[in-house]
């Protein structure tokens, strides 16, 4: 039945079944498969959606009556099953398609969405890439939007290549863009892992621009008295304080607090070693929610996946606990790499809603790179991932 702020799980469409009478605007419907939709020819146009992505019908703006699985993206009326009547209003799906596939931007191609950052500025998510087309030398970053986690529209590169001599050089080796918007300064501050071929660099770049589109400007790279700085990520907490996430072979994993204007590190918060591991975690993410903090991570495997963890604390600073998996022993995390753990509500720091999205390397062809997307369940202190058999893909290549 409609219901407020129904969000409908993938490959449940084909099931539900709504009756909805239009009277004041179109009625945009998204259906899994064309054979779903069952409103007559002339009562719907189908769109061309790009590869990958969910097929899209406008119902026409004068009243219609449509019998079918639907999304409703404008203001109706909706009969349902028991005959009542309620209003649903511009309820829009936060996230779902979920499984192993690869994703496509508006016109078609592949997007590049590889190591990603991703934040939510105004209503809008914007999602930050390794350019990968053309192996792993740095190509620059490539900026998407979405509101749904499956149409991205490319903004293009937003960092650039840099000039020769440059640790963002065309033969330099550039990962894991992470983006944050400054409060102090109002600027856009992109991060991102400035590497040479043979690793030995391990340097955090440092980018500046005025819209979350750039175009950003490279300023510099920075380190932390000369540590080593690998995969990187990045957290604001709720006081506006921003934070990386840094893996360093030596040591462990950090996180590092930045200055106000986010431009240098000015403490070393914590750093870990996972449990009964004589490393740090890389690919390093925090979520915050109902002031405990996660923090998950990969193992030290290169290209290879392997089965990832999470620790919590009350406090940045620690004590940190054990660290633990969250997807079953063995799987190794699906096949994948995390990424990134995305609040969806409103609220990030209370949401009760979490996106993990992870890579699925291909060593020797980077840019075809699926990703794994899947709802993770996060709540007192346990975080879990499950695969279902609804979902798109295979669980491992």
């Amino acid at each position: 039945t409609a219901a407020w702020g129904r969000a409908l799980q993938y490959e449940a469409l084909k099931t539900r079944r709504y009756r909805a009478k239009i009277t004041n605007s179109p009625l945009y419907l998204r259906v899994l498969r064309a054979s779903y939709c069952n409103a007559r020819p002339h009562a719907a146009v189908a769109g061309a959606p790009p590869p990958g992505a969910l097929r899209f019908f406008r119902m026409p703006a004068r009243f219609s009556r449509y019998n079918g699985s639907v999304c409703n993206r404008s203001q109706a009326v909706a009969d349902t099953t028991d005959n009542q009547q309620q209003i649903i209003t511009k309820g829009e799906i936060m996230a779902d398609r979920f499984g192993a596939f690869l994703p496509h931007d508006t016109s078609g191609d592949v997007a590049q969405l590889h190591g990603i950052g991703l934040q939510k500025f105004g209503d809008t998510w914007y999602a930050y890439g390794e350019n990968k087309v053309n192996g792993n030398l740095f190509q620059g970053v490539c900026c998407y939007t979405t509101t749904d986690f499956i149409a991205w529209r490319s903004h293009g590169i937003v960092l650039d290549v840099q000039e020769d001599g440059s640790a963002l050089a065309a033969d330099r080796i550039g990962e894991r863009p992470k983006v944050l918007h400054c409060p102090a300064t109002g600027k856009y501050v992109m991060y991102i892992h400035a590497e040479t071929p043979d690793y030995g660099y391990a340097h955090i770049g440092v980018a500046v621009a005025d819209a979350p589109t750039g175009p950003f400007a490279f300023q510099t790279t920075i380190t932390w008295r000369g540590y080593l700085s690998r995969d990187i990520g990045v957290f604001q907490d709720e006081d506006g304080s921003g934070y990386i996430m840094s893996e360093d072979r030596d040591h462990g994993t950090h996180i590092y607090r930045l200055a106000d204007d986010y431009l240098t590190i000015v403490e070393d918060v914590a750093c870990e070693r996972a449990t009964d591991y004589p490393y740090g975690l890389e690919s390093p993410t925090i979520i915050k929610k109902d002031g405990l903090y996660y923090w998950f991570g990969s193992q030290l495997t290169s290209w290879d996946t392997n089965d990832n963890k999470y620790s919590t604390a009350t406090d940045l600073h620690g004590p940190w606990s054990e660290w633990k998996l969250f997807a079953p022993e063995g799987a190794k995390t699906y096949d994948s790499q995390v990424d990134i753990v995305v609040p969806l509500d409103d609220d990030p720091y209370n949401s009760e809603h979490f996106l993990f999205i992870g890579d699925r390397w291909q060593e020797h062809d980077l840019g075809n790179s699926p990703i794994v997307q899947m709802p993770i369940s996060i709540a007192d202190g346990v975080a879990s991932l499950t695969w279902s058999d609804t979902y798109e893909g295979t669980t491992h290549r």
